[in-house]
């Protein structure tokens, strides 16, 4: 019974010898398959890295001058202007409704109630980017069609291409980018 075990064990020895060999040949293989992927891909990486940087540069670049009184138009992503919100006849209160209206919550951290402050408003289709008017947001729950009703179509349609934006430069509506315009 003893001699009957250990020809077992032996059988099961060489078994896992010959997987282990297997998996070793089939680790080797990955590795040359991942060494050929890293050097395709790191020259573009690399690349890539290189045009970021000078993108980041410049940017930087046309802000500074811009601070520094140069004719460099710049504006920040995904908000209304203002004085064009005024000569369409809203009011301080009106402008806050639409973007960067706050209260200050119960822990004393001031809160964005504004339509535009809402992640979650996305008066907009995905596909076609046509407006959606029963679109809601803010803590009124206004809806775009609200908007239109209340303010015109004109300002409707910028709310919506200031989400637009916002949803592709700032999804979490909580930076302020600033970025050279044209």
């Amino acid at each position: 019974e003893d001699m009957g075990e250990a020809d077992r064990l032996r059988r099961e020895i060489v078994q896992l010898q010959a997987r282990i060999l297997a998996l070793e040949k089939e680790r080797t293989g990955v590795q040359n398959r991942l060494e050929l992927v890293e050097e395709l891909v790191g020259p573009t990486e690399a690349q890539r890295k290189v045009f970021q940087d000078q993108i980041i540069a410049a940017r930087s670049a046309a802000l500074k001058a811009h601070r520094g009184g140069a004719s460099v138009p710049v504006r920040f992503v995904g908000r209304l202007d203002e004085i064009w919100l005024r000569s369409m006849g809203l009011s301080e209160r009106d402008c806050a409704l639409l973007q960067r209206g706050c209260i200050t919550g119960a822990e004393g951290v001031p809160r964005d109630v504004s339509l535009l402050g809402d992640p979650a408003f996305r008066p907009y289709d995905d596909a076609s980017k046509a407006p959606r008017w029963e679109a809601r947001g803010g803590l009124l729950r206004m809806s775009l069609a609200d908007v239109r009703d209340r303010w015109g179509e004109e300002v409707a349609a910028e709310v919506v291409r200031c989400a637009a934006e916002l949803d592709q430069y700032d999804a979490s509506r909580r930076l302020r980018l600033e970025l050279p315009w044209h």
